[in-house]
Formats: structure tokens, C-alpha cells, sequence
């Protein structure tokens, strides 16, 4: 009788157990925000490692790590990224969009005239490269590249936006109140 009165306690303290594990992982899942990311790239690793040679997924993990802040693992990854294509479009723009965020403009520039001369009607392309003309202060060539930025995607609330700032910095303001709306048109959450 002892026995199996162990056997009965012992198995209905590993159903509670089995529960309060269930529980501290859904817990866990909610008090660590960052283990939801770390399943992301996780995935992302798994698809590499299935289709080692797809350059899409290197340019994937690469924004991730951009997201976190870590130029280091992005450029690595751009890097393979390049190796397997160097005419990808993803991979082109993230690496124009690494230079530009690091500061080095000509860079990204460079790789950006490539990316229209092989991707010609790419309006994330003139997009970036109408953002670098902003920096540089060129507000007429900004203007023009977000025109083709619109011009191949008419829906791009960005594009109108870096056009209304262009029109601001200039002194167009009912130009840039009539951009900036547009904007909020093609995106209210924009």
C-alpha cells in the first residue's frame, strides 16, 4: 500500500510540475521581451542553414542586427551576402544603407549608382539616394531622385515626406504642407 501510495504522489507531483514549468515558460516568455528576439534570429539561422547559399538571408540577418545596433554582425553578413550576389538588389541597398548610416556617404553613394544603373526602376534606391542628397544639403537633386522615388511607387509615404522636408528647407512651405500631407495619405500612422 506505501508503494503505490508513492507511485499516486510521485506522478501527481510531476503533472504539477509539468504545469509550473508551462507556467515559468509562458511567464518567462512575457517577463523577457528579448527571448521572442533571439527566436527571430533563430529562425533566421535555421533558413540559413537550409539554404546556405541564398544571399536574401544573410540580407535578412543583417537588418536584424542593424535593428540591434550591431554594425559589426550586419556588415559580416552583407558581406557573404555580396559574395553569393553581388547584384542582388536587397543586398545592394543594405549595403548602401550600412555606408550611409556609418557616416561614409560617398560609399553609399557609389553603391547606390550601381544599384540604379542595374535596378533602374527601384524607388528604394532613389529613395536612399535622395536622403543622402538631404544630408548633403542638395535640395534639387533630393527633390528629383524623390520624384523618381515616387515616380516608381507613388504609394511610398517616405518618399513624399524627404520631398516636403526638401521643400521646407528651400522655403516652399505650401509645397511641403502639401508633401507632408500626402504622406499621411499614403500612411495615417506615418
Amino acid at each position: 500500500i506505501a508503494f503505490f501510495t508513492s507511485i499516486l504522489a510521485c506522478n501527481q507531483g510531476s503533472e504539477a510540475t509539468k504545469e509550473n514549468v508551462k507556467e515559468a515558460e509562458t511567464s518567462k516568455d512575457k517577463a523577457f521581451p528579448e527571448l521572442e528576439e533571439d527566436s527571430v534570429l533563430t529562425d533566421i539561422n535555421l533558413r540559413i542553414r537550409e539554404d546556405i547559399n541564398n544571399p536574401n538571408l544573410y540580407v535578412e540577418r543583417a537588418r536584424w542586427y542593424m535593428e540591434k545596433g550591431d554594425k559589426r554582425e550586419a556588415i559580416l553578413n552583407i558581406d557573404q551576402a555580396i559574395r553569393l550576389d553581388s547584384t542582388n538588389l536587397e543586398t545592394l541597398l543594405i549595403q548602401a544603407e550600412l555606408f550611409f548610416k556609418g557616416g561614409r556617404l560617398d560609399a553609399s553613394k557609389r553603391i547606390l549608382d550601381k544599384t540604379i544603373k542595374i535596378y533602374p526602376n527601384s524607388s528604394n534606391a532613389y529613395l536612399l539616394m535622395s536622403e543622402l542628397f538631404l544630408i548633403g544639403q542638395d535640395n534639387k537633386q533630393s527633390i528629383k531622385y524623390a520624384d523618381l522615388a515616387i515616380k516608381n511607387d507613388m504609394y511610398n509615404e517616405k518618399a513624399y515626406y524627404v520631398k516636403g522636408f526638401n521643400d521646407l528647407e528651400v522655403g516652399d512651405t505650401n509645397k511641403a504642407i502639401s508633401s507632408t500631407q500626402t504622406s499621411v495619405e499614403q500612411n495615417p500612422d506615418y
